[in-house]
């Protein structure tokens, strides 16, 4: 089986054999044009056949332009976290260490009795029921799943889709319990590793020593037109993954080709429930483009 596709931590592009018709742009003439305002720099890779064909930086790592991109620059890619939480589950699954279809009040503790009979596959394709309430300012995350209860709940597990900031985390304590270590050690030590992905890390102070740059916003000082926004080592209730293109092209063959346990990202696997025809699994979105499946995040 043939397989294609390219990966930024920027933008996304769909490669179409052939091209568009009245495209003669190329790639880099595209992507200049592109650059403009906070757009400031991507990195693209391009991977056929079993190998890198390509991986080339275009613009700065800023606004003002002053750093040049780097191809093997090191990025925080909160995303990434849960595409990784659906990998964990599934290769924990594959070995028998745990059951995503059996309700998740088998490993936790405590949780109240609709909650509780939620699954890990349900939590990772967002139809667990959870709703997708703000988290308190007062609350740290780790307390705000505390909290968990069926009044959380908008419908009974498995019953509709239903995104909720608080599914992923909720999988991560499942993850943690079943596995007796850290999301952050179960995924270096199973996946990171493994794959020699050595700019890869979950670990802040790790990834600024490999070069991790803060990230751009719009101050609010008239005569500052840019402000920094220093990278945060976890986003709503997950660890951020720190990582380059080069890494995330090499876990997506992994993935793609099953070398990674537990099987093909666009495979259904087990009872997802009221999944079954949803386009979320596993951290990715599933659907098909002119006949063809296409995961995306």
């Amino acid at each position: 089986m043939r397989h294609r596709f390219s990966s930024c931590l920027f933008a996304a592009f769909a490669m179409l054999v052939g091209g568009t018709p009245g495209t003669s742009q190329s790639l880099p003439e595209s992507v200049r044009l592109d650059l403009h305002g906070f757009q400031a720099g991507m990195v693209i890779a391009t991977f056929s056949e079993g190998g890198l064909l390509s991986l080339e930086a275009y613009g700065s790592q800023t606004p003002r332009r002053e750093t040049p991109m780097s191809a093997e620059q090191v990025f925080p890619f909160p995303a990434l976290s849960e595409v990784m939480v659906g990998m964990a589950v599934e290769a924990l699954a594959a070995a028998g260490i745990l059951d995503p279809d059996a309700p998740i009040s088998r490993y936790l503790q405590g949780l109240t009795p609709t909650l509780g009979r939620a699954t890990l596959h349900q939590l990772i394709s967002h139809s667990g029921g959870l709703d997708d309430a703000r988290v308190r300012p007062d609350q740290t995350w780790e307390e705000a799943l505390d909290d968990l209860n069926d009044w959380a709940l908008l419908t009974e597990p498995g019953y509709i889709p239903s995104r909720s900031r608080y599914s992923f985390p909720l999988a991560v304590r499942v993850v943690e319990k079943a596995e007796g270590q850290t999301f952050s050690e179960f995924v270096t030590a199973a996946i990171v590793d493994p794959l020699g992905m050595e700019s890869t890390t979950l670990d802040l102070s790790r990834a600024q020593d490999m070069g991790l740059y803060d990230g751009v916003g719009i101050s609010t000082q008239a005569d500052v037109p840019f402000s920094r926004i220093p990278a945060e080592s976890e986003v709503r209730g997950l660890p951020v993954v720190f990582t380059n293109t080069r890494d995330v092209v090499g876990l997506l063959e992994a993935w793609m080709t099953g070398r990674l346990s537990g099987g093909l990202p666009w495979k259904r696997s087990g009872s997802s429930a009221a999944s079954k025809d949803a386009g979320f699994r596993n951290g990715v979105f599933i659907d098909e483009f002119e006949g063809q499946v296409r995961v995306s995040r």
